[in-house]
């Protein structure tokens, strides 16, 4: 309440300590809405690792657990949202709320921002209970209406994350958001948007009206996230659309453009992940970015390379016509067949159609077990 009315910023560890400390030596007093209230100021400022803030949630966990008839929809939405952001797992509660959930009158209360928490704490902890998670997705399917861009890139990603296909629930997202007005995609901040577009791109979302709605939402920005973002969510950004190999040329130039300008901060793993990417599209940089790349993949550089990451960046190198000798060596010392291969060596929309029915090729992640 402090924080919200402004009188402090964020709360001194002392403080929060204390609170928690207090609270854990007298649960007894409190009830399960009050003790709601308490999960819910943890989260604000989820604190991680802290061992005073592990004991006051693994108590009231147990607390939940005792009395979970009494809760509500509020009640397990704030439980798994609060024990999510603090990194607390404890089985004991995901149980006890999964099967409050479960029942009908109990989910069917639920409010969008609700659903979303909810979504959000089952899918951190990695849930297995897919039955559930689809229960929570018919939920989310049926206040899609009510819901706003922030909350709708929640859901998603949190499916996404739990790998749960609701292909109704992308397709209704997918519609809604597209029909939108570009001020009420803007309202979403630019990780959202961000989260939202992967979210679609792991969910196989084929749609480029869809894609070019987020394209022209970052483009239009007045603090773009070229400029503020790091490497990694430039990259993220880019990775998303080709996921559905869908190409915005203008995005991906000016991504291109402040990745440039900022090459010193690009960590190998993201050089990797954005040659893969844009290989998808058959994408070509500009050519100062492709000659600062080719000066990044040394041999000392590659070599610290999995065999994955390496095979996904030969194959992005043929695939986009790049020479990098340096890359060719070291695959021809660690996977000779693969160098050997024939196929994408010839760039960009230049490669040969084959006469014949057509075979689709192996998987990087399969042929990596060849060698």
């Amino acid at each position: 309440q402090l924080t919200s009315v402004g009188c402090i910023d964020v709360p001194p560890k002392e403080l929060l300590e204390a609170a928690a400390r207090m609270v854990s030596e007298h649960l007894l007093f409190f009830s399960v809405p009050q003790l709601c209230e308490v999960l819910q100021a943890h989260a604000t400022f989820g604190l991680r690792g802290d061992r005073q803030t592990s004991a006051l949630l693994a108590g009231i966990g147990g607390v939940f657990v005792r009395e979970a008839h009494q809760l509500t929809s509020e009640h397990c939405s704030a439980a798994v949202r609060s024990f999510a952001k603090c990194r607390v797992h404890d089985e004991r509660l995901l149980s006890a709320v999964a099967s409050r959930l479960r029942d009908k009158s109990v989910r069917s209360s639920l409010s969008p921002s609700q659903v979303a928490d909810t979504l959000y704490g089952f899918a951190k902890f990695t849930c297995q209970d897919t039955a559930l998670l689809d229960l929570l997705s018919i939920e989310a399917r049926r206040s899609l209406h009510l819901m706003e861009v922030p909350i709708m890139s929640i859901v998603l990603s949190s499916l996404a994350k739990a790998g749960v296909s609701s292909w109704v629930l992308t397709s209704r997202a997918a519609v809604m958001l597209k029909r939108s007005t570009p001020e009420h995609i803007d309202t979403a901040t630019t990780q959202e948007l961000s989260a939202l577009t992967m979210a679609f791109g792991k969910l196989q979302a084929r749609d480029g009206a869809l894609f070019d709605a987020c394209a022209e939402s970052y483009l239009r920005r007045e603090t773009p996230p070229f400029t503020q973002g790091t490497c990694s969510e430039l990259v993220n950004i880019v990775h998303a659309f080709t996921k559905v190999h869908h190409l915005h040329p203008k995005l991906f130039g000016v991504i291109g453009s402040a990745l440039l300008d900022r090459f010193d901060d690009l960590s190998l793993q993201d050089i990797v992940k954005y040659l893969h990417g844009i290989a998808k599209v058959e994408y070509l940089p500009l050519p100062p970015l492709q000659e600062r790349i080719v000066q990044a993949l040394q041999l000392d550089k590659v070599s610290a390379l999995g065999v994955f990451d390496l095979l996904k960046l030969a194959t992005a190198s043929r695939r986009l016509g790049l020479r990098i000798p340096s890359l060719e060596s070291h695959v021809s010392a660690v996977l000779p067949n693969e160098a050997d291969s024939p196929g994408d060596t010839m760039g960009p929309g230049r490669r040969v159609t084959k006469m014949g029915p057509k075979k689709r090729r192996q998987s990087t992640r399969k042929r990596k077990w060849t060698w």
